[in-house]
């Protein structure tokens, strides 16, 4: 091949360097919580809670969260009490059809992690199913199971991992 002659690529060698470059500006970072709640921290880049690091994750303090839906240890069922939480945010979602909303499941650190992973795919499709039979639109709805891979690793006690084990509702600013 001479040195001018430009350089023919494999058609395998071409997917994997388009694949490449469709990663390389990284993941899109999750939208922050509405209600002029914040879980974006400057000195974390602008990331929401859900994407950084489990050893920068804090906890929500008591109150921040009211909006999530959470659910008792191994279960996907939602429980009578939080219905209220489903129903405004259902009330939100179908007065403006454009508003998507992301449901992000999260879990304790109990259990290995494909458990985790399954069980917060369970509670982010039970709240994605609740929603839906409140009358929101599909399209409205994206759903992110994050497991236990976002856990705190200092959350030993009850009180604290059943804290983790809900489903957080993200809406666009």
């Amino acid at each position: 091949m001479k040195p001018d002659s430009p350089i023919l690529l494999s058609p395998l060698l071409l997917v994997a360097v388009l694949l490449l470059a469709g990663c390389a500006g990284g993941p899109q970072p999750l939208i922050e919580r509405w209600q002029g709640r914040n879980d974006v921290a400057p000195a974390d880049g602008g990331r929401p809670l859900a994407l950084r690091q489990a050893s920068s994750v804090q906890l929500p303090a008591p109150g921040i969260s009211d909006e999530d839906v959470f659910f008792a240890l191994g279960e996907a069922r939602i429980d009578s009490e939080e219905q209220p939480k489903l129903a405004a945010h259902a009330a939100r979602l179908k007065a403006d059809p454009k508003l998507c909303v992301t449901l992000v499941g999260h879990t304790d650190d109990l259990g290995s992690p494909a458990y985790n992973l399954a069980i917060a795919q369970q509670r982010v499709d039970a709240v994605f199913d609740a929603l839906r039979s409140l009358g929101v639109g599909r399209n409205q709805l994206r759903r992110y199971p994050v497991g236990s891979e976002k856990a705190p690793a200092g959350c030993r006690q009850e009180t604290c991992r059943s804290k983790l084990r809900r489903v957080e509702f993200q809406y666009p600013r």
